[in-house]
């Protein structure tokens, strides 16, 4: 009979091997074209081949369809219907483009919703003129840049000679094309929000209310903020360098003064230089802590708790992420807590773009996800979402993806938002931030790493997690230091530095941790005995790291906490003010405390007693992440190594379990299944013995009650066999992408020149925006489709010195073009495409080509709702780029373990496949190993059945028992990306930071026959080998 337990088991059992499809990704679906239903509901289908249960619906730039009419709702209700149909989920994506606030620009026609700032203008007395629209005037004595003595001043009062005039006044943000002729949002003003809410949410209650629930189950909201404080903006005039004649700007809603003047009991209009500058002698103060404290709880109260409250009232769950989580300076900038603003939300999430975690400068995104945690652990959120994958490029890989999901995923991220999917990749979605993951050669191994995440999702979404140490947050620290000159002198750097640096040391020690905002814990902190609580969650100890200022409630509940014999730890400098105002108190109670200084040397020890997880080796191992979960019954552990190359061996990792026996068990989440590991338990906790491949991620589940290990026979090396090459075939025709012509505008003179500048050029004759990101959207250009062009004419210059069988021309819009080769004009019908519906193939006429050199012409009079893209030919042939013109060969026998983009398949995308000979020995286990190539992904076959994939390291592939003693042959289909057809080919800007692709690194340079293509490789380089094992014998 089974026990309760047992039937637990087999639960968790059949849930993690076949996951639930709300433990699966949820990426941006963009609409960014003229949307067809029929391919809409046929990229439904290719999602969920790709092991993908839902997705978000995405207006993005590049959008055609009228935005939030009747054409997109009929759209989205169609949708619907067929997502009902494939048991597939759909969330609204609350904006057109981003930061979400706008409805598209519809909203901030109105002036009065628009985002204001309050400017502050620094001039001496004797040329300063008292203006109507100034809503404060003050007389101020500068010394060294403090404030020595400061007075309001009425309209027209007499001034005092040599004083310093400072005069705010308002002013509304300008429209631009990214807000469609609109502006930002008010984001501080609930009547704004509103209208916002109004004119989305409620259009699509409206329109699609019926689906609410299902399939639609969540309205995601991006990057909202206030702008950012004392920091260069839209509106900005620059500054000069003395306080004399500067400019400065604070966040503002009319209603801010009176709000502010109930909630803290004086009038801020009178207060208002202290904001922006120190008094002598002094480093902070109360004025300049309430005001951030002010604009932060309007800005969530507003915004946060007004989306989140319409999402609940309509049974949905609303999710996104703010502007500017990390770093620390501007995150404090924009919305003041990123803590306090997750609070609202059921589902908090965070985005993470590029392909690292770690930048250049050493910062990291850590901390992004370790905010939203501690949200989802204190107020018991069940899900964590990460907006990820964007802007990493074409070049982006399985591996990539992988190595920039695990340490999320132990950080607690267990919904991740792929960015983006696109509808298409015409025009600028190519360039929009890329890539766009229906586009990519390797979309096959796409379902093997959701079954991947789905599993670890399913897995971290158990249980409680298990941390015992709370970190107050910096923000209220970082608020002092946002003054005048503040992005220049970088005061702030400092405060910045411990924050990262105390992060790093925690987490490379395995101590698991939470942060907690000082306003929260106001409002729902408490001591119970020897625990500090917040919300739901408890902790033992408080770090109260490298701070300037404390709150009073902090202050007040810290006394409380110590006196009941809870842990302070202070670290670093000794706050030395409350609320912004000097005080003795932090220092008296941190006489009463464990202090250290700000090093890892001396925070560490004093923390060992709260450390939940040990880990010993007689290695360093600070690229270990670990962290675990508790219920009722069992915990879960979760290890990774982040370390891209060094291996992590002979590691014990020790946790609490209360259990008198304990099994362990290690769930795959690659496969599903589990096994029993040895473990070493005693009274109090059990020890764990792993091992981690370079960027491996491993899953330890611990139950009560006991499980036979088997003892594994060991295998025991008997020796390795190269494999032996008997052919490559390209599996997808080769490509020659032209990216320059022979270009003549409007009859102009005859110029080469790069397509993209060409294009630019064009625009700019006629007065039209250039195409790009951040242009006006189509829908909302009344003049998108208008009768207006210009003739223009490209001529594009190929040498065949031999001609290919059949040839084919692959571009966007061919119908758009009179196109002629050698003077014939070309007449097929397009009769497929090349990775993208948009991307159309036209066969050529071989007839009409000749050895020596070729003219393709194309002619077109170009309308504002065209563009001039690269154009590519496809056959079967080389290609070699010199630099004059482009070479078509006869194709050749591709080279032995090379790189294929240097040996004629420069632009090649697709797959090449790599056949094999080997003969086995006897054996009783082979190893395939790959150890050298360049490419996304490689799917293998023994002896024409298919065996499995390589795309992580340590790059091998157990064979099971699929080799035969004797000849075998074996086939490696490796895939490329989509990189060297995508571009970009010529970065003419500096490159800005590592892993980051956005639609400026394809801004050309002037054309020159000597500039070279940007290009990455892609082959097999290095034979792979199988290792052969027999297992010991007695």
């Amino acid at each position: 009979m089974k026990t309760t337990t047992d039937h637990l088991k087999q639960a968790f059992s059949d849930s993690f091997r076949s996951p639930s499809p709300t433990n699966r990704a949820k990426p941006f679906w963009s609409w960014n074209h003229d949307l067809n239903a029929d391919e809409l509901k046929n990229q439904i289908q290719q999602l969920k081949e790709m092991g993908i249960s839902g997705a978000l619906v995405h207006s993005r730039s590049g959008l055609i369809t009228p935005y939030l009419e009747k054409e997109w709702f009929d759209l989205v209700n169609e949708i619907c219907e067929e997502a009902l149909a494939q048991d597939f989920t759909l969330w609204i994506y609350d904006e057109d483009r981003w930061p979400s606030g706008t409805a598209g620009g519809i909203v901030t026609k109105d002036p009065a919703n628009r985002q204001k700032r309050l400017s502050m203008t620094a001039v001496p007395a004797e040329s300063f003129e008292f203006k109507e629209n100034q809503i404060a005037v003050f007389s101020v004595q500068f010394a060294d840049g403090q404030i020595e003595r400061f007075e309001r001043i009425e309209p027209f009062q007499p001034l005092e000679k040599g004083s310093t005039i400072l005069a705010f006044e308002l002013l509304v943000m300008p429209c631009t094309d990214w807000y469609n002729g609109g502006a930002y949002l008010d984001t501080l003003s609930h009547e704004s929000v509103k209208a916002f809410i109004n004119s989305t949410h409620r259009k699509y209650a409206e329109h699609c209310g019926q689906y609410f629930g299902n399939p639609i189950t969540s309205v995601f909201t991006d990057e909202p903020h206030h702008e950012s404080v004392l920091a260069p903006t839209i509106f900005s005039v620059q500054n000069n360098s003395s306080e004399e004649g500067k400019t400065y700007e604070l966040p503002w809603t009319t209603a801010l003064p009176a709000f502010f003047e109930e909630k803290y009991g004086y009038d801020l209009l009178d207060q208002l230089p202290l904001v922006i500058f120190d008094r002598t002698g002094q480093c902070a103060n109360r004025v300049r802590h309430d005001f951030h404290d002010c604009i932060t709880h309007l800005f969530t109260d507003a915004y946060a708790k007004q989306v989140s409250d319409w999402a609940k009232e309509h049974g949905l769950i609303d999710t996104g992420h703010i502007f500017w989580e990390s770093p620390l300076n501007k995150m404090a900038s924009y919305v003041g807590s990123m803590l306090r603003y997750m609070e609202h939300m059921q589902m908090p999430g965070v985005d993470i773009l590029s392909t690292t975690a770690v930048f250049t400068d050493g910062r990291n995104e850590y901390d992004s996800v370790k905010q939203c945690a501690s949200v989802a652990n204190q107020f018991r959120k069940t899900h964590i979402l990460s907006e990820t994958y964007a802007c990493c490029g074409w070049e982006f890989t399985p591996e990539d993806m992988k190595r920039l999901g695990d340490w999320q995923a132990v950080l607690g991220v267990n919904c991740r938002c792929q960015s983006c999917f696109a509808y298409t990749t015409a025009n600028d979605g190519k360039r929009d931030f890329p890539p766009s993951y229906f586009h990519v050669p390797w979309k096959k191994t796409f379902a093997r790493i959701e079954d991947y995440y789905a599993r670890i999702n399913a897995f971290i979404s158990l249980g409680q997690p298990l941390r015992k140490i709370l970190v107050l947050h910096p923000n209220e620290t970082m608020w002092q230091h946002i003054k005048a000159d503040w992005t220049e002198t970088e005061e702030y750097k400092p405060v910045e530095t411990a924050y990262e640096q105390l992060l790093q040391w925690l987490l490379e020690e395995q101590m698991d941790f939470d942060y907690g905002d000082e306003e929260i814990i106001a409002r729902r902190g408490k001591v119970n005995g020897t625990a500090f609580e917040i919300a739901q969650a408890s902790y033992h100890c408080v770090i109260v790291p490298d701070l300037l200022t404390l709150r009073e409630s902090t202050q007040n509940l810290l006394q409380e906490f110590r006196d009941q014999g809870g842990t302070v730890i202070f670290t670093g400098r000794i706050p030395t003010h409350v609320q912004g105002e000097p005080s003795v108190l932090p220092e008296e109670l941190a006489g009463r405390c464990t202090c250290t200084a700000h090093t890892k040397g001396e925070i560490i020890p004093a923390l060992s007693e709260f450390k939940a997880i040990t880990v010993t080796s007689d290695q360093p191992a600070e690229s270990l992440l670990c962290s675990c979960r508790d219920d009722d019954e069992n915990s879960y552990l979760v290890v990774h190594n982040t370390d891209r190359n060094r291996k992590l061996q002979n590691i014990r990792i020790s946790l609490p379990c209360s259990h008198s026996a304990a099994a362990v068990f290690e769930a795959d989440p690659f496969t599903g299944e589990q096994h029993p590991v040895p473990a070493d338990t005693n009274s109090d906790s059990i020890s764990i013995p792993v091992d981690l491949e370079p960027l491996e991620l491993k899953l330890f589940r611990i139950t009560p009650g006991e499980a036979d290990v088997p003892e594994r026979p060991r295998p025991i090396p008997s020796g390795a066999e190269s494999c032996k090459l008997v052919s490559i075939e390209r599996d997808n025709a080769n490509i020659l992408v032209l990216d320059a012509a022979d270009i003549c505008i409007d009859s102009q003179p005859w110029k080469k020149e790069y397509l993209y500048n060409a294009d630019i050029e064009i625009r700019s004759r006629m007065g039209w925006a250039r195409r790009r990101f951040n242009m006006r959207q189509p829908w909302a250009d009344p003049d998108w489709h208008g009768p207006q062009s210009i003739p223009v004419t490209l001529r594009f210059q190929v040498r065949f010195d031999t001609i290919p069988e059949t040839l084919h021309l692959a571009m966007e819009t061919p119908e758009r073009f009179d196109i002629r080769i050698n003077s014939v004009p070309l007449t097929g019908n397009p009769d497929g495409s090349l990775m993208d519906h948009s991307l159309k193939t036209v066969p050529v006429d071989t007839g009409c080509l000749t050895e020596g050199l070729n003219t393709i012409e194309m002619n077109i009079d170009y309308r504002k709702s065209d563009g001039l893209e690269n154009i590519c030919l496809l056959g079967d042939f080389n290609v070699t780029l010199e630099e004059s013109e482009a070479r078509i060969s006869a194709p050749s026998v591709l080279p032995a373990h090379a790189d294929l983009t240097a040996s004629g398949n420069p632009f090649f995308c697709g797959s090449a496949t790599y056949c094999y000979t080997l003969t086995a020995p006897s054996h009783d286990k082979a190893v395939l190993s790959l150890p050298q190539w360049d490419g996304a992904a490689c799917s293998i076959k023994i002896n024409g059945e298919p065996a499995g994939d390589i795309a992580f390291k340590p790059y091998t592939l157990e064979l099971g028992n699929r080799l035969t003693d004797g000849e075998n042959r074996i086939e490696i289909t490796l895939s490329s990306t989509a990189r060297n057809l995508f571009g970009p080919f010529h970065c003419a800007t500096p490159f800005r930071g590592e892993g980051w692709t956005d639609p400026r690194d394809y801004t050309c340079p002037e054309f020159s026959p000597s500039n070279e293509y940007t290009l990455i490789p892609f082959g097999i380089t290095e034979a792979p080998d199988v290792h052969f094992f027999n297992n010991e014998r007695n």
